[in-house]
């Protein structure tokens, strides 16, 4: 039953997903994905049988153009960040989901950002993703890059701070308490599971204090809450 499960909740969305927005493409890239974002998120959420609590919402859909940061614990993360975020949302993704033959065109659909993560770019790989800012979109991901394995956090790196400041935009903190509870690291089953959320207030890169955001704030601030 698991097994059919997590089968179902990949599939299902990824194609239903393609299918809208290429159907929906003709109403504008922005109202495509407006229509599409919400109902791929819940098939999958649903499909998967993973419910959401979510603390202080107010920001996920008030707050455009942002950079929603997230802390990076299971390969749901994606699905659940874009079933918070509903609408006007682009995500940030590794290159090699580009090939993948379900997920690949249904992100470039989406208009994912896709970033070498071996590069030796740095912050400049994200340069494309403050085109979406311009256009008014928020941008999503994880400042950790990789989920953990032990549910700890990594490092943060500078990107998503890069990004707000170019962009002169706030940063909202979003913080999964237990989302690999439905599918840990390593693992390929999808377990049902509820999955606490809590939203920070938006944050800008020059702090109250005079002091700069950085990675090693933005990750003390996390470890606050986990």
């Amino acid at each position: 039953m698991i097994l059919f499960r997590s089968l179902l909740a990949f599939i299902i969305p990824s194609l239903v997903g393609i299918t809208l927005l290429l159907a929906c493409l003709p109403l504008g890239k922005r109202r495509a994905l407006a229509i599409a974002l919400p109902t791929i998120t819940t098939l999958g959420t649903r499909i998967a049988g993973i419910t959401l609590v979510v603390e202080d919402n107010d920001n996920l859909l008030a707050v455009r153009p942002a950079v929603f940061v997230i802390n990076h614990q299971s390969a749901t993360d994606p699905l659940i960040v874009a079933a918070l975020l509903k609408k006007d949302v682009v995500g940030i993704a590794k290159v090699q989901l580009k090939r993948h033959p379900l997920l690949g065109p249904l992100l470039a659909l989406a208009g994912t950002v896709f970033v070498d993560r071996e590069s030796h770019a740095g912050v400049a790989s994200l340069a494309p993703a403050l085109a979406a800012l311009k256009d008014g979109y928020a941008i999503a991901l994880a400042p950790e890059g990789r989920r953990s394995r032990d549910r700890r956090l990594g490092t943060f790196r500078e990107g998503a701070i890069w990004l707000a400041q170019q962009a002169n935009v706030p940063i909202i903190p979003i913080v999964l308490h237990n989302s690999a509870d439905a599918l840990p690291a390593g693992k390929l089953l999808i377990r049902p599971a509820t999955v606490r959320v809590t939203v920070l207030p938006a944050m800008l890169t020059n702090l109250i204090d005079g002091e700069t955001l950085d990675g090693k704030k933005l990750r003390a601030l996390y470890a606050n809450y986990l």
